[in-house]
């Protein structure tokens, strides 16, 4: 496998992806890891319902995810989405190193669940949780680049925060 583009977007896939990130990733493949969505049947025949014709959808929970990455020797090239900062620290705590990939962060929703969120984009509402989340993510990763879609003018997480 060929790591072409990692996303964080919490909406896993929607229009965004299909349209516009599958392309600029040149991918054929997509692997969302997220353990909620892995193990459940249904979220996985949702997302699979979301992806174009031809494009091979994966699911798998993180250490899955690892195993699958590791033992894949394909030149197949892969979008990898995650739904949040926090899993994708996890991911790298497992024993995934990122540390040569772009990350690229998207949409991050409202949730009032989380303490006190404030809006810093259009698309990316963070609590201060999240925030730290995301500064100790870009000293693990080659770098952090925030945008919505592929031909916007990214920001970097120093220039949000």
């Amino acid at each position: 496998m060929i790591i072409s583009t990692i996303r964080i977007d919490d909406r896993l896939i929607h229009g965004q992806i299909v349209t516009k990130w599958i392309k600029h990733a040149d991918a054929s493949s997509i692997l969302v890891i997220d353990d909620n969505s892995a193990a459940n049947p249904m979220m996985k025949t949702i997302l699979s319902l979301a992806v174009p014709s031809g494009i091979t959808l994966h699911v798998l929970s993180k250490e899955d995810a690892i195993s699958f990455i590791k033992n894949d020797t394909s030149r197949t090239k892969t979008l990898i989405i995650m739904k949040n900062p926090k899993e994708m620290l996890s991911f790298i705590e497992l024993g995934m190193d990122l540390s040569n990939y772009e990350v690229i962060l998207g949409n991050m929703s409202y949730d009032d669940k989380k303490k006190d969120p404030r809006r810093v984009l259009d698309y990316i509402f963070v609590s201060e949780e999240d925030i730290e989340d995301l500064k100790k993510l870009d000293n693990k990763v080659k770098c952090i680049t925030v945008k919505a879609v592929p031909e916007e003018k990214g920001k970097t997480i120093k220039e949000l925060f």
